[in-house]
């Protein structure tokens, strides 16, 4: 009788599509970076992240903390470099007219063309650092870990494309200053109201969060984009991203092996 009992619970747990988590699950958590992001400030970035999550992490869990780093921005940062110089202003908004190509100077429309890129920041993926990163969350899931991707900016793109390949329920996305329409999975987001960048881009998820005034008044980011000084370290913004994470890490069930 006891083994047809564990028998059917085993059934079921198959049929349910996951398997029971193990006595000490352990989860990834991804940093995905956007644009104009060195791989030594994405592996700061990362480090800034995993310092302000892991004291809220929960008892007998083992998180471990990496990041998924895309050079995506090399294109563009010739592009704008070039316009810089030639237009002699070196405040190229960048970010809206690769939102929005039709609204920008001839010289960029021009330039995008002879790249052969699309007409939106999402063309801007480039599919071998792609791939990369799904391999890397395949591998993960296939050990039975949960896996988390904290994407900032059009390191959301990124986080979209690699949920969308894997299909899998233990990936979640928590979104961070998205240019994005969505949130693969729909995933949490946070995305502030007074991020400059993110305005200028069409069809972006509403913004949703504000820092105090005093917090506004003090911090250095003309842009209020970066994922550290405005968001991480946000009086409003850090402990909502750092609750949207944690619960993730609690919620997301663990892999089917």
């Amino acid at each position: 009788m006891k083994n047809f009992i564990i028998t059917c619970a085993v059934f079921l747990l198959v049929q349910q599509g996951m398997a029971a988590c193990p006595q000490t699950p352990v989860v990834s958590v991804y940093f995905v970076n956007g644009m104009n992001t060195s791989l030594s400030s994405a592996r700061a970035q990362t480090l800034a992240l995993e310092h302000k999550v892991r004291p809220s992490l929960p008892t007998g869990v083992t998180v471990n903390f990496s990041y998924s780093y895309n050079a995506n921005e090399s294109d563009t940062r010739q592009i704008v470099q070039v316009l810089s110089q030639t237009l002699n202003d070196k405040s190229i908004p960048y970010y809206q007219w690769l939102s929005n190509p039709s609204s920008s100077p001839a010289l960029f429309q021009t330039a995008l063309q002879s790249l052969e890129v699309g007409s939106t920041v999402s063309s801007y993926v480039k599919d071998p650092d792609l791939q990369t990163h799904v391999q890397k969350y395949a591998a993960d899931l296939a050990a039975g870990k949960k896996v988390v991707l904290v994407a900032h900016s059009q390191g959301n793109f990124y986080a979209n494309r690699a949920y969308e390949q894997l299909a899998s329920t233990s990936l979640g996305i928590v979104s961070v200053g998205t240019p994005s329409s969505y949130t693969a999975g729909n995933g949490p987001y946070t995305t502030l109201t007074t991020d400059l960048v993110i305005q200028s881009i069409l069809q972006h998820r509403s913004a949703n969060t504000t820092n105090g005034a005093l917090f506004l008044l003090n911090v250095k980011d003309n842009q209020g984009h970066s994922f550290r000084k405005s968001y991480l370290n946000g009086d409003v913004s850090g402990p909502k991203i750092v609750s949207q994470i944690v619960s993730q890490i609690t919620t997301l069930p663990c892999p089917a092996l």
